[in-house]
């Protein structure tokens, strides 16, 4: 399997109806479709221009690099016309130098929720099928938007077109976004991972905990196996801290059930997730269990309450 290429031609050469070099000819270049000359350029830089029209050397060629992406209309004339042209030897509209420039938009130069992007595109506007590979340099802590090359803000939504919410997009983590339709979805699944301490409510020394957390997506995993108990002086009993990252945009409840043999068991009661509360609340079942510290029925003012030890993980949907 061969690994080099045809080497293409360096130089533009202009010929006359004869197929003979066209010595000194002139070049015109416009934007496709037009009568508005567009320019090209000496060399790969783009920095200088060349004349328009292009003067052809002594054997009619003259190196012209284009824009890329960009659609001229080449007009090839004798060294004799004038300018505008009016004895063309041939006209040739639609010329493009087609090329994937990159789907690398760079790092994120915005606010939070507020992204902004600038790089060499091979666009000019927002289209259906468009992608973003890019670096936020932001964590995001709802509802986002981004502005790509000053084309204007747009939403970054979830798959299902619903808004962000708190930490989907992580700082210094790659992220994907597809546009369709007016909007841009975000197509990668962010990770993140992190601890807090927890205190727990309810009880005569308010004890507290470190609790590992990650989330993948929309998903937490919440590791309680550190266990978190005390002397019990309220019925009520709750363990405060959850970070933002994992805290949910809607009320839920986990149920807890007891497992033995591999197989469930009893349930043991529900841990309790307010929307958008750093709380969590214990609520029991009618009976008690080995992973869950209560008296029978529910907490008391009295004994001993809490999270026992022989837990290990809980995961919730944030959304």
């Amino acid at each position: 399997m061969t690994t080099e290429t045809l080497s293409p031609n360096p130089w533009f050469r202009g010929v006359d109806t004869n197929g003979n070099s066209l010595a000194f000819g002139k070049l015109f270049t416009y934007a496709a479709g037009t009568s508005t000359k567009l320019a090209t350029y000496t060399d790969s830089t783009g920095v200088t221009p060349n004349t328009n029209p292009v003067i052809l050397d002594s054997t009619g060629q003259a190196p012209i690099w284009l824009t890329p992406n960009v659609a001229y209309k080449f007009v090839l004339s004798p060294s004799t016309d004038t300018d505008p042209p009016t004895a063309a030897i041939r006209t040739q509209d639609q010329i493009v130098n087609a090329q994937l420039l990159t789907l690398y938009g760079g790092v994120d130069t915005g606010a939070v929720n507020a992204f902004i992007l600038n790089f060499t595109a091979a666009f000019s506007a927002y289209s259906d099928g468009l992608v973003i590979y890019w670096i936020p340099s932001h964590t995001n802590t709802g509802p986002s938007t981004i502005n790509v090359n000053g084309l204007g803000a747009v939403a970054i939504v979830n798959q299902d077109g619903s808004a962000l919410t708190t930490n989907q997009i992580i700082a210094n983590q790659s992220a994907t976004i597809l546009y369709k339709g007016g909007q841009f979805y975000l197509t990668t699944v962010q990770y993140a991972s992190g601890s807090f301490t927890g205190t727990l409510t309810g009880c005569t020394t308010s004890p507290t905990a470190t609790f590992n957390w990650s989330r993948t997506g929309n998903i937490v995993v919440l590791d309680l196996s550190v266990g978190l108990q005390a002397t019990s002086n309220s019925v009520a009993c709750t363990i405060t801290g959850l970070p933002a990252a994992i805290q949910p945009a809607r009320s839920q409840a986990i149920p807890i059930v007891s497992i033995a043999n591999n197989s469930v068991g009893a349930l043991l009661g529900y841990i309790s997730l307010a929307a958008g509360s750093g709380t969590m609340t214990l609520a029991l079942a009618a009976t008690s269990g080995s992973n869950m510290q209560f008296a029978p029925g529910n907490f008391t003012a009295a004994g001993t309450k809490g999270l026992g030890s022989g837990l290990t993980t809980v995961s919730y949907s944030i959304v």
